[in-house]
């Protein structure tokens, strides 16, 4: 397993759940984020990427998911590091250690907004992303509107580790739309309950 699907699928850690709803879990998580961008080559640029399931048998190797990253503060440890503003996994019946699929998004490059953004695929092409996976580069302004959607199949609540929030469960459908801060459709992106993942960008990326 490749250590780009070892970081995607492991995007939101699974978590048991019980037949009891904890405190302030809801069976769908909806948030809109105001999201900064990093300079790689001297231009702004998110990192998209989308995989669709595989598994033999009954159980999933590995779960869909779609991920938007943004270009980091490099270190000497993670000279390429690219942190992810937002994403999600689906799919099953996953295979052990995976118990579940799920959303995230970063707390420090992304804030909480007020703002709207719908999902659509307005002017952006693409499809359904292959089982080894489709990456893309995409230049964008600086700062941009992240929305980020998942229907649960049981209730879950959002928790927080360090600058990351993750929500964990069997995702039924999830999706992320991100747009410019004037509503212009920049990336849209869905995965399913069934392992498929989608993914829409508009035609200069690479």
């Amino acid at each position: 397993m490749s250590s780009a699907l070892v970081a995607g699928t492991a995007l939101v850690s699974s978590v048991a759940t019980g037949g009891v709803a904890a405190p302030g879990a809801a069976r769908v998580v909806d948030r809109t984020l105001a999201c900064t961008t990093g300079v790689q080559g001297g231009a702004r640029v998110i990192f998209l990427r989308a995989q669709s399931a595989y598994g033999q048998g009954k159980n999933l190797e590995w779960l869909a998911q779609t991920t938007v990253a943004a270009t980091g503060q490099p270190v000497p440890s993670k000279p390429n590091y690219r942190p992810t503003l937002a994403g999600m996994t689906a799919g099953w019946p996953p295979t052990p250690p995976l118990t579940s699929g799920g959303i995230g998004f970063h707390n420090r490059l992304c804030k909480a907004t007020r703002s709207k953004v719908a999902f659509v695929r307005r002017g952006l092409v693409g499809g359904e992303a292959s089982q080894l996976g489709d990456e893309y580069t995409c230049v964008v302004p600086k700062s941009m509107l992240v929305r980020i959607r998942a229907e649960f199949r049981a209730p879950t609540e959002l928790e927080r580790d360090r600058s990351f929030y993750s929500a964990n469960g069997r995702v039924v459908r999830g999706q992320i739309a991100v747009t410019t801060l004037g509503g212009k459709p920049l990336v849209y992106g869905e995965v399913a309950e069934s392992g498929t993942a989608r993914l829409f960008t508009p035609k200069g990326c690479v």
